[in-house]
């Protein structure tokens, strides 16, 4: 049997199967013919063979087919290698613009914390200004006509006028040194007196001087004075303050004017001539030769004329006042 011997060709690398004896052979993948040479050796049973490319079409052939498959080669792996290249271009532009993407979000995400608004300050209510109360001023009453006809007068001089005479733990009734005493010692007290004589129409007058007691102690006349029915007075204090009053039967006072005057109006340290005028329902209130106060009243029609010393807003007692010069007039 013919033995093949393996070999390859020159010029593009293929298998070539060689038989003994063949000196020339055609490459069957390049078209190459090749001259095989026998150099015999020392051993018959591997001979060595040498190679050569005698057909230049051949030689051109077999270098085409290298180009050829080089181009192939080429062509394959270069579009990888570019592809490749340009994907990770790609991915590192991505990677660059979603870094940045990203970050940017991030600090849009990221919102400032809001300042606080302060609350705006409330401006305070604006307390309403208070109504100024009106001083006081001489109102200027009609004159009442005054009554000529003296019903009663006394200076006190003589007990037998018939006033009370009381010495009690709290209050004093008394004839002294050519007046009449009236001493109040009892807190919150007070004590009024007439001389039992009953008038219709009437003006009450009478000298009046504080001797002790507090600047607020009330002092002054009565009219139409009943034990049944209580009666009308006309007070003043030594601070300024005075008023006409309506006592029921059990001696709780209503005022019906009240007011203050400047102190300096008064006498603190002598006497103060007090009047008190009731002439039908119209009652008028006169110091010191000036009216002060005039009120409409229709309770009372008649009773005694009288005086009236009691505490005023402290309640203080130790009240001592002299009355002198009390006159009682009429139609």
């Amino acid at each position: 049997m013919e033995e093949l011997k393996s070999a390859t060709c020159p010029n593009c690398g293929s298998p070539l199967d060689v038989k003994p004896g063949d000196t020339k052979i055609k490459c069957s993948y390049c078209g190459s013919t090749i001259t095989v040479s026998e150099h015999p050796d020392s051993t018959p049973e591997a001979p060595q063979y040498s190679f050569k490319i005698d057909d230049q079409p051949a030689q051109e052939l077999g270098t085409a087919g290298k180009v050829v498959a080089g181009v192939v080669v080429g062509s394959f792996v270069l579009p990888i290698i570019i592809t490749a290249v340009v994907l990770c271009g790609v991915a590192a532009t991505l990677f660059f613009v979603f870094r940045n993407v990203n970050s940017t979000l991030e600090t849009a995400l990221v919102l400032p914390t809001s300042t606080e608004v302060p609350l705006a300050t409330p401006f305070p209510t604006p307390s309403p200004v208070p109504t100024a109360t009106p001083v006081p001023t001489d109102t200027l009453f009609p004159t009442p006509v005054p009554f000529s006809n003296v019903l009663f007068k006394d200076n006190f001089s003589s007990v037998s006028t018939g006033w009370d005479q009381v010495h009690e733990t709290g209050y004093t009734l008394e004839y002294k040194n050519g007046s009449y005493h009236v001493v109040v010692g009892k807190q919150n007290g007070g004590q009024s007196v007439w001389n039992g004589k009953d008038y219709t129409d009437m003006s009450v007058e009478v000298d009046a001087t504080l001797n002790t007691g507090p600047d607020d102690a009330l002092v002054g006349v009565s009219c139409r004075f009943s034990q049944a029915d209580g009666g009308y007075s006309f007070e003043i204090s030594r601070n300024g303050f005075y008023g006409i009053y309506m006592y029921d039967s059990t001696g709780s006072p209503n005022g019906l004017y009240e007011n203050t005057l400047n102190p300096n109006t008064v006498n603190a340290s002598g006497p103060n001539h007090i009047e008190g005028i009731c002439s039908g329902t119209t009652l008028t209130m006169v110091l010191n030769g000036v009216m002060l106060a005039q009120v409409d009243d229709s309770t009372l029609n008649s009773g005694a004329a009288g005086l009236i010393v009691r505490t005023g807003d402290s309640g203080a007692a130790g009240i001592d006042v002299s009355f002198n010069q009390f006159v009682v007039k009429g139609p």
